[in-house]
């Protein structure tokens, strides 16, 4: 079986081709865009990090030890 394209005006045509041309472009152009800077990781920041694991490491455990789901989502 074989595809046959509508027969276009030359004037409509020619819209397509210019809005399949800057959607292309445009997907060029976002994908150029630079990626952000890299977290520096200072004693403050990782000292939160740890705590931060461990508050969950320690609800996870509380909650398997009474036998409820644990249900982990990240953020949005």
């Amino acid at each position: 079986m074989k595809m046959k394209l509508p027969n276009l005006s030359p004037v409509a045509r020619n819209i397509l081709l210019g809005g399949v041309a800057v959607s292309l472009l445009a997907g060029i152009a976002v994908s150029q865009v630079a990626p952000l800077p890299a977290v520096e990781w200072d004693v403050r920041r990782l000292d939160t990090l740890d705590r931060n694991v461990r508050r969950f490491e320690r609800a996870l455990t509380q909650r398997n030890a009474a036998g409820q789901p644990v249900l982990v989502e990240p953020d949005p």
